[in-house]
């Protein structure tokens, strides 16, 4: 009986330890995967990037997509995991926490130049260059460690965005990067008429 009552006093904390283990592993909630997309709105249309991010939170329920662009694309989306953000890319990446996004995409939105581009239309190619820097290491600080950026970029301002992820910081030994192909050009890229250009997929690790 005496033994009896020493297990018992022994593997008394050892199941309380035991439950409380358990209570902790079913009120374990994985945590939100992030994913931002610059350039969202894409052609304003029913293939745009912001209906692809959008179909994307219903297939990947766990996974927060939030679209930064300077307009908004009409959806009328009710799922939670999907945001957009009327906005240019600084300001939108600026809102998010610091550390906070497993990857940041972009579609030659950032990495692509002409008369109309965003924020560079008065002052230029130069302001340009300065502004995908800007947002390049915008882009740095939001970012989790081991977090990636993916970049689409034509060949003519590839090697000043090259540079410009090196100055920010990204790990040189991890970055990727290849031409893409003409059939990916036509699933991917919403201006068609620009399929003469060479275009590059950059892919780099914080």
């Amino acid at each position: 009986m005496k033994k009896f009552k020493q297990a018992r006093r022994v593997l008394k904390p050892t199941l309380k330890r035991e439950i409380a283990a358990l209570k902790s592993i079913a009120n374990y909630k994985k945590p939100e995967r992030v994913v931002v997309h610059l350039g969202n709105v894409g052609d304003i249309s029913s293939s745009g990037f912001a209906a692809k991010t959008d179909s994307y939170s219903s297939r990947f329920p766990e996974t927060k997509f939030i679209g930064i662009d300077s307009s908004f694309l009409s959806l009328k989306s009710k799922r939670n995991n999907w945001q957009q953000m009327k906005t240019t890319f600084n300001a939108g990446l600026r809102k998010l926490k610091d550390n906070s996004v497993d990857i940041i995409s972009s579609e030659l939105a950032l990495g692509y130049y002409d008369s109309k581009t965003t924020e560079t239309t008065n002052a230029g190619q130069g302001n340009f260059k300065r502004y995908t820097k800007t947002t390049i290491n915008t882009a740095f600080k939001k970012l989790k460690p081991n977090g990636k950026l993916q970049l689409a970029v034509t060949g003519s301002v590839v090697l000043n965005v090259l540079e410009a992820l090196k100055k920010a910081g990204f790990q040189e030994k991890k970055a990727v990067m290849y031409e893409l192909s003409g059939s990916e050009l036509n699933r991917t890229f919403w201006f068609k008429e620009h399929k003469k250009i060479p275009i590059y997929q950059i892919i780099v690790v914080k």
